[in-house]
Parts: C-alpha cells; structure tokens; sequence
C-alpha cells in the first residue's frame, strides 16, 4: 500500500497551551487514522460536546450524498463524542438517528463548520464559541482572526 499522509514531528498549541509535542505517523492507502488526547480547549474527545455546522456536501443545498460530515459523525462517535449538528438546509440524518439541533455554540465544547453556508453569521459563532474548528475557512472569507478558530 502507498502511504498517503505522513507527518514528522508535529508540534502545535492552543495559545500558551501545548497540545502536540513530537507526534509522528503515517497513513496507508485504506487506513482511517485518529489523535485521542487534549484538545485545544484542554479535553479530551471522549465525552466532549461537538456540534457540526453543515452537513450537506457543498453549501445552500439539502444532499448529503458524499459529504464527509457523515463519517466524521461516526467517527467522533466511535471516538466517545457526544456529536450533534446544526444544518438549515438538512432537518434529519434518518440513517443516523439524528436531527439538526438548534445553533447554540455555547452549549458544546467544540463547534466543525463542514459545510460554509450562506446566511450563517460566523463572527457571532466564534464569539459565542469555546472552540471553532474551520475545514471551509467560513472564518477567513469572513474576515475573522481569533484564537478560538483552528484552520485545517
């Protein structure tokens, strides 16, 4: 199998706070690979609170159809999450068990904007968020700069 990602060393932070030190890994071709521990806010994944803003596969649309939001769902639930998701566009996930939850940031631990809808206000979920973690820098486009927002 070739090796898709491999990182060396990885080092990162939450402000003054280390997070990573000195990891080190890599992925095959057909393997899923998942860091457990702190995360920036200080908390473990297992039993944290993570809301996923946008589950449909590209924005203002309801098709859920190959959006990666499904399996980051199973996977923080595999992973001890306690996952739900706010999307306007999709009011349940039936294979799932679930349905969009109301947007309040302040009630969870970690907010994942998967999918960048129009009509979101994001200044306003940073600032009511402990945690932002941006796969659509929703936040950059949007002009935002906050300790808060982890880019990947």
């Amino acid at each position: 199998m070739s090796t898709l990602l491999e990182v060396d060393d990885l080092r990162s932070g939450y402000g003054s706070i280390p997070v990573l030190q000195g990891v080190t890994f890599s992925v095959a071709e057909g393997e899923t690979a998942v860091l457990f521990g702190l995360n920036g806010a200080g908390k473990a994944t297992r039993d944290a609170k993570v809301l996923l803003l946008g589950v449909s596969y590209k924005a203002d649309i309801d098709d859920t159809r190959e959006s990666p939001a499904l399996k980051m769902i199973e996977l923080l639930q595999d992973a001890g999450a306690d996952v739900s998701y706010h999307d306007p566009w999709v009011p349940e996930l039936p294979e799932l068990g679930l349905v969009s939850a109301p947007l309040v940031p302040a009630a969870v631990d970690c907010v994942v904007i998967v999918t960048a809808h129009s009509g979101i206000d994001y200044a306003r979920r940073v600032d009511d968020s402990a945690l932002v973690v941006d796969l659509r820098n929703a936040t950059g486009r949007a002009g935002i700069s906050s300790e808060k927002v982890w880019k990947l």
